[in-house]
Protein backbone atom coordinates (compact mmCIF):
# COMPACT_ATOMS: atom_id res chain seq x y z
CA UNK A 1 0.00 0.00 0.00
CA UNK A 2 3.03 2.27 0.77
CA UNK A 3 4.62 1.76 -2.69
CA UNK A 4 1.09 2.65 -4.21
CA UNK A 5 0.80 5.68 -2.36
CA UNK A 6 4.69 6.54 -3.68
CA UNK A 7 3.88 5.62 -7.05
CA UNK A 8 0.74 7.60 -7.20
CA UNK A 9 2.48 10.66 -5.42
CA UNK A 10 5.29 10.53 -8.27
CA UNK A 11 2.96 10.37 -11.41
CA UNK A 12 0.35 13.22 -9.24
CA UNK A 13 3.91 15.44 -9.77
CA UNK A 14 4.87 14.11 -13.64
CA UNK A 15 1.37 15.66 -14.28
CA UNK A 16 1.08 18.49 -12.89
CA UNK A 17 4.35 19.31 -14.68
CA UNK A 18 3.06 18.31 -17.93
CA UNK A 19 0.02 20.32 -17.51
CA UNK A 20 1.89 23.57 -16.41
CA UNK A 21 0.08 25.24 -18.52
CA UNK A 22 -3.41 24.32 -18.64
CA UNK A 23 -6.48 24.70 -16.49
CA UNK A 24 -6.72 21.99 -13.79
CA UNK A 25 -9.88 20.69 -12.27
CA UNK A 26 -8.64 21.43 -8.83
CA UNK A 27 -5.73 23.40 -7.27
CA UNK A 28 -2.75 21.87 -6.63
CA UNK A 29 -0.70 22.16 -3.75
CA UNK A 30 1.14 25.28 -3.08
CA UNK A 31 4.68 24.56 -3.42
CA UNK A 32 3.78 22.61 -6.85
CA UNK A 33 1.93 26.19 -8.19
CA UNK A 34 5.44 27.77 -6.76
CA UNK A 35 7.22 25.65 -9.44
CA UNK A 36 4.97 26.10 -12.31
CA UNK A 37 4.91 29.53 -11.68
CA UNK A 38 8.90 29.67 -11.48
CA UNK A 39 9.15 27.97 -14.65
CA UNK A 40 6.87 30.24 -16.05
CA UNK A 41 8.65 33.35 -15.21
CA UNK A 42 11.68 32.15 -16.38
CA UNK A 43 10.07 31.78 -19.76
CA UNK A 44 8.71 35.04 -19.72
CA UNK A 45 12.41 36.68 -18.62
CA UNK A 46 14.07 34.91 -21.96
CA UNK A 47 11.57 34.96 -24.40
CA UNK A 48 9.21 38.17 -23.76
CA UNK A 49 11.60 41.62 -24.07
CA UNK A 50 13.04 40.18 -27.31
CA UNK A 51 9.61 38.84 -28.81
CA UNK A 52 8.35 42.85 -27.75
CA UNK A 53 10.82 44.29 -29.10
CA UNK A 54 10.90 42.40 -32.70
CA UNK A 55 7.23 42.79 -32.88
CA UNK A 56 7.57 46.66 -32.99
CA UNK A 57 10.51 46.47 -35.60
CA UNK A 58 8.08 44.35 -37.49
CA UNK A 59 4.95 46.55 -36.94
CA UNK A 60 5.81 49.84 -36.50
CA UNK A 61 9.08 49.48 -37.74
CA UNK A 62 10.49 52.68 -36.18
CA UNK A 63 12.26 53.05 -32.68
CA UNK A 64 11.40 56.63 -31.50
CA UNK A 65 7.49 56.54 -30.85
CA UNK A 66 5.64 59.63 -29.58
CA UNK A 67 1.58 60.09 -29.18
CA UNK A 68 1.03 62.76 -31.66
CA UNK A 69 -2.52 63.27 -32.72
CA UNK A 70 -3.56 62.68 -36.87
CA UNK A 71 -6.34 63.79 -37.81
CA UNK A 72 -8.29 61.30 -40.38
CA UNK A 73 -11.39 60.55 -41.49
CA UNK A 74 -13.62 63.64 -40.31
CA UNK A 75 -12.17 63.78 -36.99
CA UNK A 76 -11.10 60.84 -36.36
CA UNK A 77 -7.44 61.00 -34.01
CA UNK A 78 -5.23 58.66 -34.11
CA UNK A 79 -1.79 59.33 -32.31
CA UNK A 80 0.55 58.04 -35.12
CA UNK A 81 4.38 57.20 -34.76
CA UNK A 82 6.94 60.03 -34.81
CA UNK A 83 10.04 59.22 -37.58
CA UNK A 84 12.58 62.37 -37.08
CA UNK A 85 13.88 61.65 -40.41
CA UNK A 86 10.42 61.27 -42.34
CA UNK A 87 7.71 63.53 -40.24
CA UNK A 88 4.33 61.47 -39.13
CA UNK A 89 4.33 58.13 -40.80
CA UNK A 90 1.71 55.37 -41.26
CA UNK A 91 4.70 52.19 -41.54
CA UNK A 92 1.29 49.50 -42.05
CA UNK A 93 -0.78 51.49 -43.68
CA UNK A 94 2.20 52.79 -46.42
CA UNK A 95 3.35 49.06 -47.14
CA UNK A 96 -0.32 47.77 -47.22
CA UNK A 97 -2.27 50.07 -48.90
CA UNK A 98 -1.70 54.12 -49.38
CA UNK A 99 -0.46 53.78 -53.25
CA UNK A 100 -3.29 52.93 -54.62
CA UNK A 101 -4.38 56.30 -53.77
CA UNK A 102 -1.88 57.83 -56.07
CA UNK A 103 -4.21 59.32 -58.64
CA UNK A 104 -0.79 60.38 -60.85
CA UNK A 105 0.19 56.65 -60.74
CA UNK A 106 -3.48 55.09 -61.26
CA UNK A 107 -5.28 57.20 -64.12
CA UNK A 108 -6.49 53.94 -65.01
CA UNK A 109 -8.46 51.27 -64.27
CA UNK A 110 -6.34 48.54 -65.13
CA UNK A 111 -3.12 50.63 -63.43
CA UNK A 112 -5.30 50.26 -60.39
CA UNK A 113 -5.46 46.17 -60.88
CA UNK A 114 -1.89 46.42 -60.79
CA UNK A 115 -1.18 48.15 -57.47
CA UNK A 116 -4.19 46.01 -55.80
CA UNK A 117 -2.06 42.93 -56.97
CA UNK A 118 0.97 44.22 -55.32
CA UNK A 119 -0.82 45.07 -52.06
CA UNK A 120 -1.77 41.52 -51.93
CA UNK A 121 1.44 40.08 -52.88
CA UNK A 122 2.83 42.82 -50.30
CA UNK A 123 0.01 41.28 -47.38
CA UNK A 124 1.06 37.52 -47.91
CA UNK A 125 4.96 38.92 -47.24
CA UNK A 126 3.95 41.21 -44.55
CA UNK A 127 1.74 37.84 -42.72
CA UNK A 128 4.83 35.96 -43.37
CA UNK A 129 6.67 37.97 -40.79
CA UNK A 130 4.07 38.67 -38.46
CA UNK A 131 2.40 35.42 -38.18
CA UNK A 132 5.27 33.54 -36.47
CA UNK A 133 5.02 37.07 -34.22
CA UNK A 134 1.71 35.89 -33.23
CA UNK A 135 2.85 32.09 -32.26
CA UNK A 136 5.31 32.96 -30.23
CA UNK A 137 2.95 35.79 -28.60
CA UNK A 138 0.52 32.79 -27.78
CA UNK A 139 3.70 30.88 -26.41
CA UNK A 140 4.02 33.31 -23.75
CA UNK A 141 0.39 34.54 -23.56
CA UNK A 142 0.12 30.87 -22.16
CA UNK A 143 3.62 31.40 -19.63
CA UNK A 144 2.05 34.32 -18.40
CA UNK A 145 -0.94 32.84 -17.23
CA UNK A 146 0.85 30.23 -15.40
CA UNK A 147 2.75 32.79 -13.55
CA UNK A 148 -0.83 34.12 -12.36
CA UNK A 149 -1.08 30.93 -10.48
CA UNK A 150 1.41 31.84 -8.29
CA UNK A 151 0.04 31.42 -4.53
CA UNK A 152 -0.15 33.62 -2.10
CA UNK A 153 0.92 31.64 1.26
CA UNK A 154 4.49 31.26 -0.98
CA UNK A 155 6.71 31.31 1.88
CA UNK A 156 10.44 33.13 1.45
CA UNK A 157 12.38 29.49 0.87
CA UNK A 158 10.04 28.97 -2.71
CA UNK A 159 10.29 32.72 -3.40
CA UNK A 160 13.82 32.18 -4.23
CA UNK A 161 13.20 29.99 -7.25
CA UNK A 162 12.35 33.02 -8.56
CA UNK A 163 15.72 34.48 -8.93
CA UNK A 164 15.66 35.16 -12.83
CA UNK A 165 15.76 38.74 -13.55
CA UNK A 166 13.46 40.70 -16.88
CA UNK A 167 16.44 42.08 -18.97
CA UNK A 168 14.04 44.72 -20.68
CA UNK A 169 16.51 47.46 -21.08
CA UNK A 170 14.95 50.26 -21.76
CA UNK A 171 11.84 49.28 -22.97
CA UNK A 172 9.12 51.62 -22.69
CA UNK A 173 6.19 49.56 -23.66
CA UNK A 174 3.32 48.28 -21.14
CA UNK A 175 4.95 44.94 -20.92
CA UNK A 176 8.55 46.20 -20.55
CA UNK A 177 7.06 48.33 -17.54
CA UNK A 178 5.21 45.48 -15.83
CA UNK A 179 7.87 43.27 -16.22
CA UNK A 180 10.13 45.35 -14.51
CA UNK A 181 7.79 46.08 -11.29
CA UNK A 182 7.08 41.94 -11.48
CA UNK A 183 10.80 41.54 -11.08
CA UNK A 184 11.61 44.11 -8.38
CA UNK A 185 8.87 42.45 -6.19
CA UNK A 186 10.05 39.03 -6.58
CA UNK A 187 13.29 39.89 -5.64
CA UNK A 188 11.82 41.71 -2.63
CA UNK A 189 9.57 38.76 -1.83
CA UNK A 190 6.81 41.07 -1.56
CA UNK A 191 4.18 38.17 -2.88
CA UNK A 192 1.05 40.30 -2.91
CA UNK A 193 2.64 42.76 -4.96
CA UNK A 194 4.05 40.35 -7.10
CA UNK A 195 0.69 38.82 -7.79
CA UNK A 196 -0.81 41.76 -8.64
CA UNK A 197 1.71 42.64 -11.36
CA UNK A 198 1.75 38.66 -12.78
CA UNK A 199 -2.01 39.83 -13.70
CA UNK A 200 -0.52 43.06 -14.77
CA UNK A 201 1.39 41.43 -17.42
CA UNK A 202 -0.45 38.84 -18.56
CA UNK A 203 -3.20 41.80 -19.59
CA UNK A 204 -0.41 43.66 -21.47
CA UNK A 205 0.38 39.97 -23.39
CA UNK A 206 -2.83 39.26 -23.84
CA UNK A 207 -3.41 42.76 -25.69
CA UNK A 208 -0.49 42.87 -27.67
CA UNK A 209 -0.94 38.98 -28.89
CA UNK A 210 -4.85 40.37 -29.45
CA UNK A 211 -3.44 43.14 -31.58
CA UNK A 212 -1.07 40.56 -33.63
CA UNK A 213 -4.38 38.27 -34.39
CA UNK A 214 -6.15 41.56 -36.15
CA UNK A 215 -3.34 42.00 -37.86
CA UNK A 216 -3.01 38.15 -39.14
CA UNK A 217 -7.19 38.68 -39.73
CA UNK A 218 -6.35 41.62 -41.94
CA UNK A 219 -3.55 40.82 -43.98
CA UNK A 220 -5.63 37.46 -44.61
CA UNK A 221 -8.47 39.51 -45.98
CA UNK A 222 -6.65 41.72 -48.07
CA UNK A 223 -4.74 38.79 -49.72
CA UNK A 224 -8.51 37.12 -50.39
CA UNK A 225 -9.91 40.34 -51.48
CA UNK A 226 -6.83 41.88 -53.89
CA UNK A 227 -7.75 37.96 -55.27
CA UNK A 228 -11.17 38.69 -55.82
CA UNK A 229 -10.18 41.92 -57.37
CA UNK A 230 -7.74 39.98 -59.64
CA UNK A 231 -10.09 37.47 -60.90
CA UNK A 232 -11.49 40.37 -62.55
CA UNK A 233 -8.22 41.60 -64.31
CA UNK A 234 -9.11 40.72 -68.20
CA UNK A 235 -11.88 43.23 -68.05
CA UNK A 236 -10.10 45.94 -66.34
CA UNK A 237 -7.36 45.75 -68.57
CA UNK A 238 -9.71 46.38 -71.07
CA UNK A 239 -11.94 48.40 -69.70
CA UNK A 240 -10.71 51.85 -71.44
CA UNK A 241 -12.88 51.81 -74.15
CA UNK A 242 -16.03 51.29 -71.76
CA UNK A 243 -14.56 54.22 -69.06
CA UNK A 244 -14.68 56.70 -72.21
CA UNK A 245 -18.58 56.57 -72.31
CA UNK A 246 -18.93 57.52 -68.54
CA UNK A 247 -16.12 60.20 -68.59
CA UNK A 248 -13.28 57.74 -67.84
CA UNK A 249 -11.89 55.92 -64.81
CA UNK A 250 -12.12 58.17 -61.73
CA UNK A 251 -10.81 57.10 -57.91
CA UNK A 252 -13.49 57.15 -56.19
CA UNK A 253 -15.06 54.40 -58.71
CA UNK A 254 -12.75 51.84 -56.98
CA UNK A 255 -15.35 51.43 -53.99
CA UNK A 256 -17.55 50.26 -56.62
CA UNK A 257 -15.26 47.59 -58.32
CA UNK A 258 -15.69 43.61 -56.92
CA UNK A 259 -14.14 44.06 -53.41
CA UNK A 260 -12.57 47.42 -53.68
CA UNK A 261 -15.46 48.75 -50.73
CA UNK A 262 -13.56 46.62 -48.53
CA UNK A 263 -9.71 46.76 -49.02
CA UNK A 264 -10.20 50.70 -49.34
CA UNK A 265 -12.07 50.52 -45.64
CA UNK A 266 -9.48 47.87 -44.31
CA UNK A 267 -6.47 49.79 -45.42
CA UNK A 268 -8.21 53.42 -44.53
CA UNK A 269 -9.45 52.88 -41.21
CA UNK A 270 -8.96 49.52 -39.83
CA UNK A 271 -4.94 49.02 -40.13
CA UNK A 272 -4.57 52.48 -38.76
CA UNK A 273 -6.79 51.78 -35.68
CA UNK A 274 -4.29 48.69 -35.18
CA UNK A 275 -1.21 50.85 -35.20
CA UNK A 276 -2.86 53.71 -33.26
CA UNK A 277 -3.67 50.82 -30.12
CA UNK A 278 -0.05 49.22 -30.98
CA UNK A 279 1.57 52.91 -30.28
CA UNK A 280 -0.71 53.14 -27.14
CA UNK A 281 1.04 49.91 -25.85
CA UNK A 282 4.70 50.84 -26.83
CA UNK A 283 4.18 53.95 -25.05
CA UNK A 284 3.50 53.80 -21.69
CA UNK A 285 1.35 57.56 -21.03
CA UNK A 286 0.94 58.99 -17.31
CA UNK A 287 -2.57 57.64 -17.13
CA UNK A 288 -1.63 54.06 -17.60
CA UNK A 289 1.01 54.07 -14.65
CA UNK A 290 -1.62 55.54 -12.37
CA UNK A 291 -4.03 53.06 -13.14
CA UNK A 292 -1.47 50.16 -13.13
CA UNK A 293 -0.50 47.95 -10.10
CA UNK A 294 -3.98 48.32 -7.93
CA UNK A 295 -5.38 44.79 -8.88
CA UNK A 296 -9.65 44.19 -8.25
CA UNK A 297 -11.52 43.38 -11.31
CA UNK A 298 -9.03 40.81 -13.09
CA UNK A 299 -11.05 41.25 -16.02
CA UNK A 300 -10.40 44.74 -16.68
CA UNK A 301 -6.45 43.61 -16.73
CA UNK A 302 -6.42 43.12 -20.24
CA UNK A 303 -8.10 46.32 -21.22
CA UNK A 304 -5.36 49.17 -21.63
CA UNK A 305 -4.50 50.76 -17.96
CA UNK A 306 -6.05 54.24 -19.11
CA UNK A 307 -9.27 52.95 -20.19
CA UNK A 308 -9.94 50.76 -16.97
CA UNK A 309 -12.19 53.61 -15.35
CA UNK A 310 -14.64 53.74 -18.21
CA UNK A 311 -15.01 50.13 -18.09
CA UNK A 312 -15.50 50.53 -14.87
CA UNK A 313 -18.26 53.36 -15.30
CA UNK A 314 -19.76 50.73 -17.72
CA UNK A 315 -20.21 47.96 -15.66
CA UNK A 316 -21.99 49.98 -12.77
CA UNK A 317 -24.55 51.17 -15.35
CA UNK A 318 -25.15 48.11 -16.75
CA UNK A 319 -27.98 45.50 -15.19
CA UNK A 320 -26.51 42.52 -12.87
CA UNK A 321 -27.02 40.03 -15.72
CA UNK A 322 -25.35 42.07 -18.11
CA UNK A 323 -22.05 42.68 -16.30
CA UNK A 324 -21.10 39.26 -16.93
CA UNK A 325 -21.17 39.55 -20.75
CA UNK A 326 -19.54 42.62 -21.07
CA UNK A 327 -16.89 40.92 -18.87
CA UNK A 328 -16.50 38.08 -20.97
CA UNK A 329 -15.86 40.81 -23.94
CA UNK A 330 -12.37 42.02 -22.65
CA UNK A 331 -11.74 38.28 -22.41
CA UNK A 332 -12.73 37.18 -25.94
CA UNK A 333 -10.21 36.73 -29.06
CA UNK A 334 -10.71 40.02 -31.31
CA UNK A 335 -13.36 41.16 -29.51
CA UNK A 336 -10.93 42.64 -27.16
CA UNK A 337 -9.25 45.08 -29.54
CA UNK A 338 -12.24 46.16 -31.31
CA UNK A 339 -13.65 46.89 -27.82
CA UNK A 340 -10.17 48.97 -27.25
CA UNK A 341 -10.20 50.75 -31.01
CA UNK A 342 -14.08 52.19 -30.36
CA UNK A 343 -13.82 53.10 -26.13
CA UNK A 344 -10.89 55.28 -26.96
CA UNK A 345 -13.28 57.53 -28.86
CA UNK A 346 -15.91 57.14 -26.88
CA UNK A 347 -14.04 58.63 -23.88
CA UNK A 348 -11.94 61.08 -25.64
CA UNK A 349 -14.87 62.39 -27.27
CA UNK A 350 -17.00 62.79 -24.37
CA UNK A 351 -19.84 60.40 -25.54
CA UNK A 352 -19.51 57.51 -22.58
CA UNK A 353 -22.76 58.68 -21.27
CA UNK A 354 -24.45 58.50 -24.55
CA UNK A 355 -22.97 54.96 -25.16
CA UNK A 356 -23.98 53.57 -21.73
CA UNK A 357 -27.42 54.86 -22.27
CA UNK A 358 -27.68 53.13 -25.82
CA UNK A 359 -26.39 49.12 -23.70
CA UNK A 360 -28.97 49.73 -21.23
CA UNK A 361 -31.90 49.98 -23.81
CA UNK A 362 -30.20 46.93 -25.56
CA UNK A 363 -30.08 44.86 -22.40
CA UNK A 364 -34.03 45.75 -21.81
CA UNK A 365 -34.70 45.38 -25.50
CA UNK A 366 -33.14 41.54 -25.46
CA UNK A 367 -33.21 39.17 -22.44
CA UNK A 368 -30.57 36.88 -24.55
CA UNK A 369 -27.80 39.83 -24.94
CA UNK A 370 -24.29 38.19 -26.04
CA UNK A 371 -21.10 39.50 -26.22
CA UNK A 372 -21.66 39.62 -30.57
CA UNK A 373 -24.72 41.76 -29.70
CA UNK A 374 -23.25 43.93 -27.34
CA UNK A 375 -20.46 44.43 -29.32
CA UNK A 376 -22.37 45.49 -32.37
CA UNK A 377 -23.93 48.30 -30.05
CA UNK A 378 -20.27 49.46 -29.39
CA UNK A 379 -19.03 49.37 -32.40
CA UNK A 380 -19.38 52.99 -33.43
CA UNK A 381 -19.91 52.94 -37.69
CA UNK A 382 -23.39 51.54 -38.79
CA UNK A 383 -25.03 51.03 -42.33
CA UNK A 384 -21.94 51.39 -44.89
CA UNK A 385 -18.88 50.85 -45.49
CA UNK A 386 -18.19 54.64 -45.73
CA UNK A 387 -19.94 55.43 -42.51
CA UNK A 388 -18.26 57.93 -40.59
CA UNK A 389 -15.92 56.12 -37.54
CA UNK A 390 -16.68 58.97 -34.61
CA UNK A 391 -18.43 58.98 -31.71
CA UNK A 392 -19.95 62.49 -32.36
CA UNK A 393 -21.00 61.96 -35.33
CA UNK A 394 -22.78 59.06 -34.19
CA UNK A 395 -24.17 60.61 -31.26
CA UNK A 396 -25.55 64.06 -32.57
CA UNK A 397 -28.02 65.86 -30.62
CA UNK A 398 -31.05 65.14 -33.28
CA UNK A 399 -30.27 61.57 -33.35
CA UNK A 400 -30.36 61.18 -29.75
CA UNK A 401 -33.73 62.44 -30.03
CA UNK A 402 -35.17 60.61 -32.23
CA UNK A 403 -33.13 57.54 -30.79
CA UNK A 404 -35.52 57.75 -27.53
CA UNK A 405 -38.47 57.69 -29.62
CA UNK A 406 -38.05 54.37 -31.16
CA UNK A 407 -39.19 52.00 -28.84
CA UNK A 408 -41.16 48.21 -29.45
CA UNK A 409 -40.67 45.16 -31.12
CA UNK A 410 -37.60 45.26 -33.58
CA UNK A 411 -39.71 45.44 -36.80
CA UNK A 412 -41.86 48.36 -35.62
CA UNK A 413 -38.36 50.20 -34.23
CA UNK A 414 -36.93 49.68 -37.63
CA UNK A 415 -39.91 51.72 -39.26
CA UNK A 416 -40.02 54.16 -37.03
CA UNK A 417 -36.21 55.30 -36.96
CA UNK A 418 -36.34 54.56 -41.43
CA UNK A 419 -39.55 57.14 -40.79
CA UNK A 420 -36.96 59.67 -39.16
CA UNK A 421 -34.07 59.42 -41.95
CA UNK A 422 -36.93 59.47 -44.81
CA UNK A 423 -38.67 62.43 -43.29
CA UNK A 424 -36.04 64.05 -43.42
CA UNK A 425 -34.37 63.37 -47.30
CA UNK A 426 -37.80 63.91 -47.95
CA UNK A 427 -37.29 67.27 -47.29
CA UNK A 428 -33.93 67.85 -48.32
CA UNK A 429 -33.96 65.52 -51.46
CA UNK A 430 -30.67 63.86 -53.08
CA UNK A 431 -26.95 64.85 -52.77
CA UNK A 432 -23.96 62.56 -53.44
CA UNK A 433 -20.59 63.27 -51.26
CA UNK A 434 -22.19 64.44 -48.31
CA UNK A 435 -19.37 63.55 -45.79
CA UNK A 436 -20.77 63.39 -42.30
CA UNK A 437 -24.61 62.71 -40.66
CA UNK A 438 -23.91 66.17 -38.85
CA UNK A 439 -24.23 67.66 -42.87
CA UNK A 440 -26.63 65.67 -43.60
CA UNK A 441 -28.89 66.40 -40.65
CA UNK A 442 -28.37 70.42 -41.18
CA UNK A 443 -28.85 70.47 -44.64
CA UNK A 444 -31.60 67.44 -45.17
CA UNK A 445 -29.52 65.78 -48.16
CA UNK A 446 -27.93 62.88 -48.17
CA UNK A 447 -27.16 60.10 -50.97
CA UNK A 448 -27.51 56.22 -49.70
CA UNK A 449 -24.62 55.82 -48.24
CA UNK A 450 -25.71 58.48 -45.74
CA UNK A 451 -29.36 57.71 -45.33
CA UNK A 452 -28.37 54.31 -44.48
CA UNK A 453 -25.65 55.30 -41.91
CA UNK A 454 -28.34 57.08 -40.40
CA UNK A 455 -31.02 54.76 -40.29
CA UNK A 456 -29.07 52.28 -38.64
CA UNK A 457 -27.14 54.86 -36.21
CA UNK A 458 -30.62 55.91 -34.81
CA UNK A 459 -31.79 52.08 -34.75
CA UNK A 460 -28.33 51.27 -32.54
CA UNK A 461 -28.75 54.17 -30.26
CA UNK A 462 -32.47 52.75 -29.31
CA UNK A 463 -30.93 49.38 -28.61
CA UNK A 464 -31.26 47.18 -31.49
CA UNK A 465 -29.64 44.97 -33.10
CA UNK A 466 -29.27 42.99 -36.67
CA UNK A 467 -28.11 45.65 -39.08
CA UNK A 468 -25.94 44.87 -41.93
CA UNK A 469 -24.84 47.32 -44.97
CA UNK A 470 -25.38 45.80 -48.25
CA UNK A 471 -22.89 47.53 -50.91
CA UNK A 472 -23.99 46.61 -54.78
CA UNK A 473 -21.67 47.21 -58.29
CA UNK A 474 -23.84 48.06 -61.20
CA UNK A 475 -23.12 49.03 -64.45
CA UNK A 476 -24.91 48.04 -67.96
CA UNK A 477 -24.72 44.67 -69.81
CA UNK A 478 -22.84 46.38 -72.60
CA UNK A 479 -20.15 47.65 -70.05
CA UNK A 480 -19.80 43.38 -69.00
CA UNK A 481 -17.97 43.30 -65.68
CA UNK A 482 -17.18 46.55 -64.74
CA UNK A 483 -18.99 48.75 -62.40
CA UNK A 484 -19.58 52.73 -63.03
CA UNK A 485 -21.85 52.93 -60.15
CA UNK A 486 -22.57 51.57 -56.86
CA UNK A 487 -25.80 51.28 -54.35
CA UNK A 488 -25.75 50.94 -50.75
CA UNK A 489 -28.61 49.44 -49.04
CA UNK A 490 -29.56 47.66 -45.73
CA UNK A 491 -30.01 44.19 -44.67
CA UNK A 492 -31.65 43.51 -41.08
CA UNK A 493 -32.09 40.25 -39.67
CA UNK A 494 -35.43 39.85 -37.21
CA UNK A 495 -36.00 36.57 -34.76
CA UNK A 496 -38.00 35.57 -38.26
CA UNK A 497 -36.29 36.28 -40.98
CA UNK A 498 -33.98 38.73 -42.80
CA UNK A 499 -35.58 41.89 -44.77
CA UNK A 500 -33.73 44.18 -47.58
CA UNK A 501 -34.21 47.46 -47.00
CA UNK A 502 -34.20 50.46 -49.47
CA UNK A 503 -32.86 53.48 -47.59
CA UNK A 504 -33.59 56.29 -49.80
CA UNK A 505 -37.12 54.43 -50.32
CA UNK A 506 -40.40 54.55 -47.93
CA UNK A 507 -40.33 52.86 -44.79
CA UNK A 508 -40.86 49.13 -45.78
CA UNK A 509 -39.37 45.57 -45.98
CA UNK A 510 -38.26 44.26 -49.40
CA UNK A 511 -36.63 40.90 -50.09
CA UNK A 512 -33.59 40.15 -49.00
CA UNK A 513 -30.48 40.89 -50.79
CA UNK A 514 -28.86 37.58 -52.05
CA UNK A 515 -32.67 36.81 -53.62
CA UNK A 516 -32.89 40.48 -55.31
CA UNK A 517 -29.51 40.63 -57.32
CA UNK A 518 -28.30 36.91 -57.45
CA UNK A 519 -29.90 37.35 -61.33
CA UNK A 520 -29.95 40.74 -61.61
CA UNK A 521 -28.76 41.67 -65.34
CA UNK A 522 -26.59 44.69 -64.77
CA UNK A 523 -25.47 43.89 -60.95
CA UNK A 524 -21.69 42.79 -61.18
CA UNK A 525 -21.44 42.06 -57.36
CA UNK A 526 -23.15 42.17 -54.01
CA UNK A 527 -21.53 42.06 -50.97
CA UNK A 528 -22.70 41.65 -47.20
CA UNK A 529 -20.98 43.80 -44.54
CA UNK A 530 -19.71 42.52 -41.18
CA UNK A 531 -17.96 44.90 -38.75
CA UNK A 532 -14.18 44.63 -38.21
CA UNK A 533 -11.81 46.28 -36.26
CA UNK A 534 -13.15 50.14 -37.19
CA UNK A 535 -15.13 49.76 -40.08
CA UNK A 536 -16.51 46.82 -42.39
CA UNK A 537 -15.64 44.39 -44.28
CA UNK A 538 -17.42 42.30 -47.24
CA UNK A 539 -17.73 38.74 -45.65
CA UNK A 540 -20.22 37.55 -48.08
CA UNK A 541 -19.70 38.44 -51.89
CA UNK A 542 -22.21 37.15 -54.49
CA UNK A 543 -21.28 37.80 -58.59
CA UNK A 544 -24.75 37.45 -60.62
CA UNK A 545 -22.50 37.90 -64.04
CA UNK A 546 -20.49 35.12 -63.57
CA UNK A 547 -16.65 34.88 -63.18
CA UNK A 548 -16.56 33.48 -60.04
CA UNK A 549 -20.06 32.39 -58.13
CA UNK A 550 -19.59 33.91 -54.30
CA UNK A 551 -16.96 34.00 -51.88
CA UNK A 552 -16.70 33.95 -47.98
CA UNK A 553 -14.07 35.49 -45.88
CA UNK A 554 -12.89 33.94 -42.65
CA UNK A 555 -14.57 36.23 -39.69
CA UNK A 556 -13.73 33.90 -36.57
CA UNK A 557 -15.28 36.07 -33.97
CA UNK A 558 -18.94 35.90 -35.72
CA UNK A 559 -17.76 31.79 -36.46
CA UNK A 560 -18.25 32.48 -40.37
CA UNK A 561 -15.62 30.13 -42.13
CA UNK A 562 -13.86 31.06 -45.37
CA UNK A 563 -15.50 29.47 -48.36
CA UNK A 564 -15.08 29.75 -52.50
CA UNK A 565 -11.40 29.66 -52.65
CA UNK A 566 -8.79 27.03 -53.77
CA UNK A 567 -7.55 24.32 -51.28
CA UNK A 568 -4.16 24.04 -54.07
CA UNK A 569 -3.96 28.10 -55.26
CA UNK A 570 -5.59 29.98 -52.26
CA UNK A 571 -7.71 32.06 -54.94
CA UNK A 572 -11.30 32.18 -55.97
CA UNK A 573 -12.70 28.97 -57.62
CA UNK A 574 -13.70 30.62 -61.00
CA UNK A 575 -16.81 29.16 -63.22
CA UNK A 576 -16.00 27.60 -66.04
CA UNK A 577 -16.02 29.61 -69.40
CA UNK A 578 -19.05 29.19 -71.40
CA UNK A 579 -18.71 26.84 -74.19
CA UNK A 580 -17.60 28.36 -77.75
CA UNK A 581 -18.47 25.66 -79.84
CA UNK A 582 -21.43 25.74 -82.26
CA UNK A 583 -24.60 24.71 -81.28
CA UNK A 584 -25.77 21.42 -83.48
CA UNK A 585 -29.36 21.47 -84.51
CA UNK A 586 -31.10 18.32 -83.47
CA UNK A 587 -33.52 17.59 -85.70
CA UNK A 588 -36.71 15.54 -83.85
CA UNK A 589 -38.38 12.83 -86.10
CA UNK A 590 -41.85 11.96 -86.10
CA UNK A 591 -42.86 8.87 -84.48
CA UNK A 592 -45.25 6.91 -86.11
CA UNK A 593 -47.02 5.83 -83.28
CA UNK A 594 -47.74 9.44 -82.61
CA UNK A 595 -48.86 10.94 -86.18
CA UNK A 596 -50.99 8.63 -88.23
CA UNK A 597 -50.05 7.63 -91.60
Amino acid sequence: MTIRRMILAVLGVILSSASAYTTRAAPAPADTRAVVAAKAWKELCNKAPAWTADVRIVLLADKDLTKKPLKLHKGLRYRTVKDSSKGYAQPIANQLFFSVFNKDKAKTLGAVGRFVEKIGAHAEAFRRKSGPLLVEGEKIERAAKALCELPADCDASLMKSFKTRARTGKGRDELSYCLRKLSAALAAGRVEQARVWAGETHGAVVRLVDLLRWVDLQTEWIVDLAAVFGSFKPYFDNSDAVLSKVGGWRIFMFGRCPAGQSIQTICSKDVLMVEHLLVDFYTVSRADTVAMGKGGDAALLTVTPARRSACRKILAALPARARPIFRKILRTDFELSAFGSNICRYEDEGRLDDLIRSLKRHVANYPDTTVGSMMEIIHIPKGAWCATTTATDRYHPKLIEWAGKVQGKPRKAFLTAHGFAHKLYSRGGYQGSVKTLTDAIKSGRMDCIRISQLIGTVYANAGYIGLHPIRVGKGSVREKKVATSGHTLLSVKFADGEVGVEGLGSPGFGTPYAQRYKAAPNVLSCSRGYRALCGWVAGEMYFPQGIIKSVQLRIPYYGIKRKGFSKQTGKPILLPAPSTQPRCRTVRRRSPQAGGG
